[in-house]
């Protein structure tokens, strides 16, 4: 073919060049643009530095172009027409798989994103997986739509979003081999740990089968359960401010109380409530500055002393000591304060003429018909009143300390044994 120089195309073996008259491929065009059925290859200036571009339709701002610099210190643009976006379609389909719009929104599944980046369907990032499923679901090691492990050396997790028939958020433990081990839910603001019904601020139910009874609900801070069917179980805490009654209570399989503390602070093992009268049932009851027990096949109260002698109790009067209970390896010994340093101005007796004074009885005790012998309270308290306790005809009924009568006894045995000495000495002179 012969040079057509009138129009700038030069022939250089089987290369075409336009503006060129060496050519080193089979068309090439040198100090303009080109164009072919609306596609514009050439240079741009637009930001500045020198880009080569090619242009899709019109040319301007709003045609979709690819820019590519020259230099080695820039990179290369994709730019969409003006108001639209990229869209990235697969298998030559007619659906758009990834859509940048014009915000620079990405959006992978969606044509619509209102995020930077939004998935509609699941996304998996190692071993992490996260499922568009229902309210959501995130596995961590675990596939949340087959359940398989994606790696059998580690535990797995999963977080549920709420569904239809579950409206709560659900967090699944799975051991390594993929079986569910335990987890917990969270449903109107409550923690359910067994359960996915929590009815309390922290619910546990321990998934016991055994049948008990639901008390009253009300504003729990923890609650633990013996069974899965609603029924409760054997703890909870509550919030006294809101709720009367107990605080925290321990119940049995039946719901009968075994540990409470109500919201006065009183302590109650084995009932559920203070004593109307004491004794009326067993239990104990604990109040800040008195304690009350009431047993019935048992002892009421046992003390120990492990390995050495010594007290197992001790009574003291405000900050002072006044008595005690020591054991040895055979006895036991009720100690009251006897010290001489807490003594002062000791004076003589006669205890004759005390013990004469006491009136003693063979009497009936009305409670179980069983005879005894003994004093009167109150008339003790005539001539003993430290040995008697409470006031004649008061609320509480009188007691008597027999032990206080030993030194009386003890001074009278020693005036009677010198009256008989001196009488064995008047007789032998």
């Amino acid at each position: 073919m012969a040079d057509i120089t009138s129009v700038g195309i030069q022939q250089n073996g089987t290369n075409v060049g336009i503006g060129t008259a060496s050519p080193s491929v089979k068309l090439e065009v040198v100090g303009g643009n080109a164009k072919l059925n609306g596609i514009t290859v050439g240079d741009d200036l637009t930001y500045g530095s020198p880009y080569k571009v090619i242009t899709f339709g019109f040319a301007g701002d709003g045609a979709n172009r690819i820019f590519a610099a020259t230099g080695s210190t820039d990179g290369m643009y994709f730019a969409s027409a003006t108001g639209t976006g990229f869209s990235f379609r697969a298998n030559g389909g007619t659906t758009n798989h990834v859509q940048i719009i014009a915000t620079g929104n990405v959006g992978i599944g969606t044509t619509s994103p209102a995020e930077l980046l939004e998935i509609s369907g699941s996304l998996k990032i190692g071993n992490l997986k996260i499922q568009n499923s229902d309210g959501g679901r995130i596995g961590f090691n675990r596939n949340t739509l087959t359940g398989a492990i994606y790696n059998s050396s580690y535990a797995a997790f999963q977080i549920n979003g709420a569904y239809s028939g579950a409206n709560y958020l659900d967090f699944q433990n799975y051991n390594s081999s993929g079986s569910y081990v335990g987890g917990f839910v969270l449903n109107n603001g409550n923690v359910g740990i067994g359960t996915t019904s929590p009815n309390f601020k922290t619910h546990i139910s321990t998934g016991d089968t055994t049948s008990i009874t639901q008390p009253t609900a009300g504003t729990y801070g923890l609650y633990i359960q013996q069974n899965t069917s609603g029924n409760v179980g054997g703890l909870y805490i509550q919030d006294g401010a809101t709720n009367s009654g107990n605080s925290i209570f321990v119940g049995d399989n039946n719901g009968a109380a075994r540990f409470v503390v109500n919201t006065d602070g009183i302590l109650l093992v084995g009932r559920s409530s203070g004593f109307t009268t004491f004794g009326d049932s067993i239990g104990t009851v604990i109040y800040q500055d008195a304690t009350y027990i009431a047993a019935s096949a048992s002892e009421a109260i046992g003390l120990s002393r492990r390995t050495s002698d010594g007290n197992v109790a001790i009574f003291r009067r405000d900050t002072t000591t006044v008595g005690s209970i020591s054991v040895n390896a055979s006895a036991t010994a009720f100690n009251t304060s006897s010290d001489y340093r807490l003594k002062q101005n000791l004076k003589d007796y006669n205890g004759l003429s005390l013990i004469n004074l006491l009136k003693t009885y063979d009497f009936e005790w009305k409670a179980d018909n069983t005879r005894s012998y003994g004093v009167i309270a109150h008339e003790l308290q005539e001539v003993l009143p430290y040995a008697v306790t409470g006031e004649k005809n008061g609320e509480e009924m009188q007691g008597v300390d027999y032990s206080k009568l030993v030194p009386v006894l003890v001074k009278a045995i020693q005036e009677q044994q010198a009256q008989i000495e001196a009488l064995k000495a008047q007789i032998g002179a």
